[in-house]
């Protein structure tokens, strides 16, 4: 479950301003991951982000049209994979102001397998003028290690001038959310790796290697003892991204580490079978 957590009615922010449904009060409101891993009989919670200006009333004089932006949840077509998208505006809380004027969409990937967070947090975009963002349920698997999620939003251009009345136009945008490339890996060896997805594996796992330059590639699996399992040579890679396989079939269950060099840099990251 992904849900919004906020002070209930009757409590009181600083000041003593009254606590109402999809309050702003920077300092209590979270977005949580529950879950359980026990069929329900024990729950644990991933706290994903802290949301800064939640709501916003629209033409206070006509209306008020209230736009309360509540969590998504998008999933893979595999299931394998969720997506919790929300939309926020920190900036513009930063600045001086409680209002939602401006929201961005950010998104948090979700493995489903390995029952974690995964990737870098991210900001879909920032629209200026957007608002009323609403997430597709699905989202598609780009075959690069990223998915594209879709999402409408309805653009308006002076917030003192809206009313109830006036037409909206709907736009749709869609976005691909990254797997977890490093920017520091990248900087330091010329290249980085991603963790690998699936993640535990129990068939072939995916790994996205990004070049900064054309260079030669090459990866060993080990198990927990340090005793090499697979040697690959993927021979000559340019520069940008490319998508590496691992079968783990027949791997027995437990711990690897696989590790990818080049020009005599390495990285390794941990890889689990089931």
């Amino acid at each position: 479950m992904f849900v919004h957590v906020f002070p209930g009615t009757g409590t009181a922010a600083s000041g003593g301003t009254p606590a109402a449904d999809f309050n702003y009060f920077p300092g209590v409101n979270l977005l949580v991951d529950i879950f359980t891993t026990d069929g329900g009989l024990s729950w644990d919670c991933n706290i994903v982000s802290q949301v800064f200006t939640f709501d916003f009333d629209f033409d206070p004089t006509n209306g008020p049209v209230g736009e309360a932006n509540r969590p998504y949840i998008s999933m893979n077509t595999d299931r394998d994979m969720m997506f919790f998208s929300w939309f926020e505006t920190d900036t513009a809380f930063a600045s001086g102001t409680t209002d939602n004027q401006f929201p961005d969409w950010r998104c948090q990937g979700y493995n489903v397998i390995g029952d974690s967070l995964e990737g870098p947090q991210t900001v879909m975009g920032t629209f200026g003028d957007a608002t009323w963002g609403n997430v597709a349920d699905w989202v598609f698997d780009n075959g690069d290690g990223s998915h594209q999620l879709h999402m409408t939003y309805a653009p308006i251009e002076d917030f003192g001038t809206f009313s109830v009345l006036n037409s909206i136009d709907f736009y749709y945008l869609g976005q691909p959310y990254p797997n977890n490339i490093g920017l520091e890996e990248l900087e330091r060896n010329n290249f980085a790796v991603s963790q690998n997805f699936p993640n535990p594996a129990s068939g072939v796992t995916k790994v996205a290697i990004e070049s900064a330059e054309a260079a030669d590639y090459s990866m060993v699996v080990m198990d927990m003892t340090g005793r090499l399992v697979e040697m690959k040579d993927f021979g000559r890679l340019d520069a940008g991204r490319h998508i590496q396989t691992i079968d783990v079939t027949n791997y027995a269950s437990g711990v690897y580490f696989y590790t990818i060099e080049s020009a005599g840099s390495k990285i390794t990251k941990k890889l689990i079978v089931e």
